[in-house]
């Protein structure tokens, strides 16, 4: 995470005001479109390369760095009237913006794995290893020696996640649904890699008293 915080820092520095991009700035904080098309466009790469090192995992291999991008252009475009309100630097703006973006598009990456919390087919969220997701998360609760058991216990964990605190079940969903690490959730989630980890660990605490409540009920 702090590596990952380090890298975006520097690639923030390439993104700089030059002498010559002064007039060019200028007619952009004024609300010339296409003076900030221009500007916009000698940036792509950048962009970019800062979108690949702010997503991780399945989010990178989904995700078209050029098409967020490509949105962040049209976004930034539409809300160019802000600039000449606000006194932040136009690289700065458009920084902000970004992280919006993939801020954006982690939390839908997220709620798109906590609906497949509440599918019922085996095969509608596969681990890495092909064991269903359920199965892997009754296995680190109550290590089941025979594969039927983690079988029959899929309703009960689907029915105990259903249930839990949006912010338990978001990265439970996250590690065991999305198979990400802790470094990964961090980035996901915009919080250190510690608070990552605490926070499951919590989450699984929370996961484990409600399994255990429903099992004595069943």
């Amino acid at each position: 995470m702090v590596l990952n915080r380090i890298l975006w820092e520097q690639s923030v520095t390439s993104i700089s005001t030059s002498p010559t991009d002064a007039s060019l700035i200028k007619r952009c904080r004024a609300g010339d479109r296409t003076a900030f098309s221009g500007w916009f466009d000698s940036r792509r790469g950048d962009l970019k390369a800062q979108v690949h090192q702010r997503l991780y995992g399945r989010m990178l291999r989904r995700v078209d760095a050029s098409d967020v991008v490509q949105e962040l252009f049209l976004d930034a475009d539409q809300r160019l009237p802000e600039l000449q309100q606000s006194e932040l630097p136009l690289d700065g703006w458009l920084r902000i913006l970004l992280k919006q973006k993939l801020v954006d598009l982690q939390r839908r990456h997220i709620h798109a794995a906590k609906r497949s919390v509440r599918r019922e087919r085996p095969m509608d969220c596969p681990g890495s290893n092909g064991e269903h997701p359920k199965d892997g998360l009754a296995a680190d609760v109550s290590s089941p020696s025979m594969h039927l058991q983690r079988i029959e216990s899929r309703d009960q964990v689907q029915r105990v996640l259903a249930n839990m605190a949006e912010v338990d079940r978001e990265v439970l969903v996250l590690r065991h649904f999305q198979n990400l690490s802790n470094a990964e959730v961090a980035a996901a989630l915009c919080i250190s890699s510690n608070a990552a980890s605490n926070r499951y660990v919590r989450a699984l605490m929370h996961f484990r008293q409600q399994l255990a409540v429903t099992s004595t009920v069943g």
